[in-house]
């Protein structure tokens, strides 16, 4: 239950240097003091239709090593009482979930049921809080993309070294209501960055596809500038908490993710390095769905731009065809994406079950200072840029298309 949407929040952080790729790593340091309350664990995979999970390291607060799940995906730590703790789910991939909870002091033992995703808990010991619930859920989100080992590339100093960050979420985090955030964070490793340092507005995420997108930025005001070869690490987190805008001389800063209020879930880590710093031109690049892909009648295409100027408006139009050529005169379909930089379209079946489409995406960059994509009197006008062209066969019998 992985799954869209635009501005994202970035976290400059160096506590993550010594954690390696582990989820682990995450996991807060042992410590603490007074009574100490036995909780037994039962880990299901969802809130509909829950199936135990077996061998997922449950992980108390304090704790120094994890307890793996049974087949019926029970397991027992300890956490202490009376005041905040926290149970830990880390997962094979490297992300994890996390669920603070309270025993009140005296409490001798706990029954707790962790959902992973949504990322949800509940309890029937009396006296006991946990979070997230089952009528306020949390989700996940991932990072699609920069790719593990990716090189990024940015302009030269004195620019900031920005690069645009895609991920999918839980449809859950982009529901009306929903009291979580989803923020992504940046760990420079080398040289170290000496924090997690956050960058403002939060993502939104789109209640449909869970696709977002945002742009991240490494170094900046009163931070070292981003250097050819530095290595960084990247993560996406949610939590419960709208964290306050810090200053540009003045940044908001913690130890890691792990110490961001409210955090209740970490991604797996990303890691990345800069590239040769130089600057150039903004490029409509096509992510999803792939080259000539097998897909059903219903497809959710996704782009990024690359090198945006800050303050610019870019206007995306998807152009489908069953032609050579999306571009040329005789374009069979044209959609206006907005500022978007996905858009979910269903092809008719009844004439498109099976077809062989070809696709592509032009993008202006807005002119007029504050123009707005809606507004088409007068258009948006300025440069061009337009993507690769890709194939696309569609069938209702996806994934073995005829």
């Amino acid at each position: 239950m992985r799954y869209w949407y635009w501005t994202m929040v970035v976290l400059l952080s160096a506590g993550l240097a010594a954690c390696g790729s582990g989820a682990s790593g995450f996991a807060p340091p042992p410590g603490g003091s007074g009574t100490k309350a036995t909780v037994r664990v039962t880990v299901l995979h969802a809130l509909t239709n829950p199936q135990p999970l077996s061998q997922v390291p449950v992980l108390g607060e304090g704790e120094t090593s994890p307890t793996l799940t049974g087949p019926d995906g029970r397991a027992t730590v300890t956490v202490p009482t009376g005041q905040s703790a926290r149970l830990f789910l880390q997962f094979p991939e490297g992300s994890q979930n996390i669920y603070p909870l309270t025993v009140p002091a005296g409490q001798q033992t706990v029954e707790v049921t962790l959902f992973a995703d949504p990322i949800a808990a509940t309890t029937t010991t009396p006296g006991v809080r946990i979070m997230p619930t089952e009528q306020a859920p949390a989700g996940t989100a991932e990072i699609l993309d920069p790719p593990d080992g990716a090189t990024i590339t940015c302009a030269p100093p004195p620019a900031v070294c920005r690069f645009d960050v895609h991920g999918q979420a839980s449809t859950v985090l982009g529901q009306p209501g929903t009291p979580f955030l989803v923020y992504v964070s940046v760990t420079p490793l080398s040289p170290s960055g000496g924090g997690t340092f956050p960058q403002f507005p939060p993502a939104r995420v789109d209640p449909v596809t869970g696709l977002w997108q945002g742009e991240a930025q490494i170094g900046g005001t009163g931070l070292s500038e981003a250097q050819p070869g530095d290595m960084l690490q990247i993560v996406a987190i949610v939590t419960s908490v709208l964290l306050p805008p810090g200053t540009t001389t003045n940044p908001l800063r913690f130890s890691s993710p792990v110490d961001i209020p409210g955090v209740v879930y970490i991604s797996r880590l990303i890691n990345l390095q800069v590239g040769q710093r130089r600057a150039q031109s903004e490029a409509a690049v096509l992510l999803d769905p792939p080259d000539s892909e097998c897909t059903n009648v219903t497809v959710t295409f996704q782009w990024r731009i690359d090198n945006r100027r800050p303050g610019v408006t870019y206007c995306s139009d998807l152009f489908t065809n069953q032609d050579l050529d999306p571009f040329d005169s005789r374009f069979e379909h044209v959609f206006h994406a907005g500022q978007a930089t996905a858009l979910r379209f269903s092809f008719d079946p009844r004439l498109d079950d099976p077809a062989l489409f070809q696709w592509d995406i032009r993008v202006i960059r807005c002119d007029t200072i504050g123009a707005a994509c809606e507004e088409r009197d007068p258009p948006c006008q300025g440069q061009v840029l337009q993507s690769d062209v890709r194939r696309l066969r569609t069938s209702a019998q996806a994934p073995t298309c005829p």
